[in-house]
């Protein structure tokens, strides 16, 4: 059992030893055949694994329980290739099992090959096959989940926030309320000789507009953002002074 106990601890410790620790936890099948004699298991596998630019390695526990074992345990260390995202490996360690009808337990050393292969963003499967030092044989099929490395979930936060923008730039904006355009012609207003040595300053156009139709010069106003300075009567005609803070216009509409 010190095979075990040791790997057990080492497993313990994975979340202090690296910061990119990739652990997988999920369902296991095992299946054991030795002279025309097959027995099967079913339990939990959970793996720490540690990538190592274009290979890896990985600690590995297995709990499973079946029709002819009242459990077996076993706890391995792996080492190998990474290739496309899958992991090709080698395995070594320990394993031990008690019969379910009687007081017989034993315990010894398993090696093996096995690849983890991926299924989805985060989820893997395992196959591997094992040979135990009594001459028996097993093999194993485990699906399992991959829980994201702080690196992958900044990753894809970082992903996520880059890619929001982009979409809401693609999306046309809702169409809104019909605006009458009304067109405006500048006047030039003439500048005093004794003003041309002064500074310059930001210019204020005036736009003079003569309404026959019905617009309203408050409806001028909202449109182009104008205040309204002054009303006057002149010749039984109202004549509003608009001043538009926004684009220094100063608008007057005669009706």
């Amino acid at each position: 059992m010190k095979p075990i106990t040791s790997i057990f601890v080492c497993l313990m410790l994975t979340p202090v030893m690296s910061a990119s620790a990739q652990i997988q936890v999920g369902p296991q099948y095992r299946g054991f055949y030795t002279s025309g004699v097959s027995s099967h298991t079913g339990g939990i596998a959970a793996e720490a694994h540690f990538p190592q630019g274009n290979w890896a390695w990985g600690i590995e526990l297995e709990a499973t329980t079946g029709s002819d074992f009242r459990h077996w345990a076993t706890a391995m260390l792996n080492a190998g290739l990474v290739v496309n995202d899958s992991y090709l490996y080698g395995s070594w360690g320990a394993g031990r099992f008690k019969a379910r009808d009687s007081d017989i337990s034993d315990s010894g050393t398993l090696y093996g090959i096995g690849i983890n292969m991926p299924l989805g963003r985060d989820i893997r499967a395992d196959f591997s096959v094992d040979r135990l030092a009594s001459d028996v044989y097993a093999s194993t099929t485990s699906f399992r989940y991959e829980f994201p490395t702080t690196a992958e979930k900044r990753r894809r936060r970082y992903s996520y926030d880059i890619e929001q923008p982009v979409s809401r730039a693609g999306v046309e904006p809702p169409p809104t309320a019909s605006v009458q355009e009304i067109t405006l012609d500048p006047v030039v207003a003439a500048v005093p000789t004794s003003m041309t040595n002064m500074e310059p300053s930001q210019p204020t156009e005036e736009v003079v507009v003569t309404a026959s139709a019905p617009v309203h010069p408050m409806k001028i106003a909202i449109q182009e953002g104008c205040n309204v300075v002054s009303v006057k009567v002149v010749d039984e005609s109202e004549v509003w002074d608009l001043f538009c803070p926004s684009t220094l216009k100063r608008i007057t509409v005669t009706i």
